[in-house]
């Protein structure tokens, strides 16, 4: 704006036009009072004195002397009409002397008034300029709380103008509200004056411009005193906050939604641990009740006051499978639920997440309804002791198809669910699902390995007798034939193929047997004293009768190596190892059976010269069903399961099974045992 403030300019004269004027009055006082003579008598020297006031008025104490000297010279000039003979008397010595002290006084009353004046305009400008240098907007007031005073950022910010706003209220000039309730506050001045104390702007304080604009400001009022303590007004010093509170509300928008970041990240952290948890747990167990109770005790422990799965039956109604609350009273009300079905064309939240296959946040649960599935009073109780007030219903889904619900709720906590719980109920919802399929494929699994457990005992002993006759009629022919030397060379040859490959199949029967056993936990070892020298002697001598294309040796000691084993199991350990060695290794090749001890254990390897192990093969090589690949063209028959029983029956003896091999140049086996 132009005008900045009260203005004030200087009053003083040129000094030559003041003494121009002192001279021009004493000579219209020295003509007027020859003209007037007959009329002012001895008065005359009013007119002088009237002169000496206009000089010493306008121009200060030296035209005021000024005055003074020329209407004393006029006097003399004048007195002979005053006077009636030509000589001074007493009387007109007198008047004369009177007639100069006065114009002395007036002149220096009136130097006196003018310094005061010149004073006060100096101050008045002091004044102004410390106004205008003020950075925030400064009112100054009367006391009946009129404008008096007001710098340029305070006429910016009212949108008055001095020269408006001058002597009007405060209240007009500077109407401030309440922000949040835009009710008329008080303001500071009005406190300063009736209490005569600062006063500071209330909190929230807005003022409306002149214009309408708001703004929010803030400052106080203190109130103007005297010399003697009189209150004579107020001084209200304020200031435009808008660009704070914008940076203010920046922060906190930014220290916000950082909270809201951080926030969002433990959640996420808290979601993740959770769901490892559930994780942990379901892969933990295959059985679906144990599991589902040990996720519903982590639901409840982490994120809800209580959880309720839901199954589907065969005769399509949902049964309670699971109830957990963090209150244990509670959770025997809950329990005593379990045997009460729910019928899927109810208005149970359970039966709707399942009929729909939605989620369900809140529903609401009505008294009415509440009473209207109550089959008595002792239901009804339970059913309102476990009513939640806020909960969440995700139904479970398998391959599209709906098999049941989970349910969390609250109802002692005063905790409720948003829309933010959704996702992580529903990532529990689904992985309870899987881990509900897995245990049903795993019950259907062992059910069906019990099945085959069950037929694979009864084919393999239906097979031993069969077997064991023909293998006994087959040695008993041939010890006949070695007594009555009938012996022909190719035909015993053949017989001992014969006795060969029906020792073969009784192995492997053995085998499968054991295998079966070992699934199932119940294959032992009957400990007692077994030379190793002589199994191993006796396995090979067993053994080369079916193995005619390959030569067996023994490297060893010949003194007996006893250890503390079962001898029918070893020699089915070393029997597996032969046949393995036999198959990967080429005909007329040598199997060598080494035997030895080492400190506090004895040992037994089958090495061979066949064509070796892939490295990558090796850590699968034990492996149930397992076969290494075959880098030749020829192909090798097996199951896979021998080299997996041995290990299972050496650790049951506290051994180790080791394997060194190099492709192209061998294997070699070695089984370690505890002496």
């Amino acid at each position: 704006m132009d005008a900045p403030g009260p203005v004030f300019t200087s009053a003083r004269a040129p000094v030559l036009a003041s003494y121009l004027v002192a001279v021009f009055a004493s000579v219209v006082a020295l003509v007027a009072t020859n003209l007037l003579a007959p009329l002012v008598g001895q008065w005359g020297f009013a007119l002088f004195l009237l002169a000496v006031t206009v000089s010493a008025w306008h121009g200060g104490f030296g035209p005021g002397l000024l005055a003074t000297a020329l209407s004393a010279l006029a006097s003399f000039y004048a007195l002979p009409a005053f006077l009636p003979s030509s000589t001074l008397t007493v009387a007109a010595v007198v008047h004369l002397a009177v007639f100069l002290l006065v114009a002395v006084a007036i002149s220096m009353l009136s130097e006196a008034r003018r310094r005061s004046e010149s004073f006060a305009q100096a101050e008045h400008e002091r004044y102004a300029v410390i106004l205008n240098s003020i950075g925030d907007a400064v009112i100054v007031t009367d006391a009946t709380g009129r404008v008096t005073a007001m710098n340029p950022i305070a006429e910016q910010l009212t949108g008055w103008c001095f020269d408006e706003a001058r002597l009007r209220t405060i209240g007009e000039v500077l109407p401030i509200v309440q922000e949040s309730t835009r009710l008329p506050l008080e303001g500071s001045v009005e406190g300063a004056l009736r209490g005569g104390q600062v006063a500071a702007l209330a909190p929230g304080a807005l003022l409306v411009a002149r214009d309408g604009a708001e703004r929010p400001i803030e400052g106080s009022a203190a109130p103007v005193r005297a010399r003697r303590g009189a209150l004579i007004g107020a001084v209200l010093v304020f200031r435009d906050i808008s660009v704070r509170r914008a940076e203010e509300r920046a922060r906190e928008e930014a220290m916000h939604r950082e909270r809201a970041a951080r926030d969002q990240a433990r959640r996420a952290e808290r979601r993740a641990a959770f769901l490892a948890q559930a994780s942990a747990i379901l892969s933990s167990s295959l059985a679906s009740e144990e599991t589902l109770q040990a996720i519903a005790r982590l639901a409840v422990a982490d994120v809800a006051d209580m959880c309720v799965v839901f199954a589907r039956q065969p005769d399509g109604a949902l049964r309670r499978v699971v109830t957990v609350h963090v209150d244990p009273r509670l959770e025997q009300e809950l329990r005593a639920l379990r045997s009460v079905p729910i019928d899927p064309q109810s208005d149970h939240p359970a039966a709707i997440a399942v009929r729909t296959g939605e989620v369900l946040l809140n529903p609401p649960i009505s008294d009415q309804f509440v009473t209207a599935v109550a089959r008595d009073a002792e239901h009804l109780a339970r059913l309102c002791a476990t009513v939640p007030h806020s909960h969440i219903v995700v139904p479970l889904v398998v391959r599209g198809e709906v098999t049941g619900a989970v349910s969390l709720g609250m109802n002692t906590s005063g905790r409720v669910f948003t829309e933010a719980d959704i996702g992580l109920v529903r990532e529990l919802a689904g992985r309870a699902a899987i881990a509900l399929e897995n245990a049903r494929l795993y019950e259907a699994a062992q059910q069906a390995i019990a099945v085959r457990d069950s037929f694979l005992s009864l084919a393999v002993h239906e097979v031993r007798t069969p077997l064991a006759a023909a293998l006994g009629n087959v040695q008993l022919i041939i010890r006949r034939i070695e007594r009555a030397g009938l012996a022909d060379e190719r035909f015993g040859r053949n017989l001992r193929i014969v006795e060969g490959q029906l020792r073969r199949l009784a192995s492997l029967v053995d085998m499968l047997l054991n295998v079966s056993r070992l699934e199932a936990g119940q294959l032992s070892i009957q400990r007692a004293p077994v030379d190793l020298v002589a199994m191993a002697r006796r396995v090979i001598e067993r053994t080369e009768g079916s193995l005619v294309t390959h030569i067996l040796r023994y490297v060893g000691p010949a003194e007996p190596l006893p250890i503390e084993g079962d001898a029918v199991r070893l020699e089915q350990v070393l029997d597996n190892l032969l046949q393995n060695a036999a198959k990967y290794s080429p005909p007329g090749s040598v199997i060598t059976v080494v035997v030895g001890q080492q400190q506090q254990r004895a040992w037994f390897a089958v090495r061979d010269e066949g064509m070796g192990i892939d490295p990558e093969a090796l850590p699968y090589l034990f492996d149930r069903s397992y076969r290494a690949p075959d880098p030749s063209t020829r192909a090798v028959s097996g199951m896979g399961i021998g080299l997996y029983v041995v290990r299972e029956i050496v650790a049951m003896h506290g051994g180790t099974v080791e394997v060194e091999s190099e492709p192209g140049k061998g294997s070699t086996f070695t089984v370690w045992l505890p002496r």
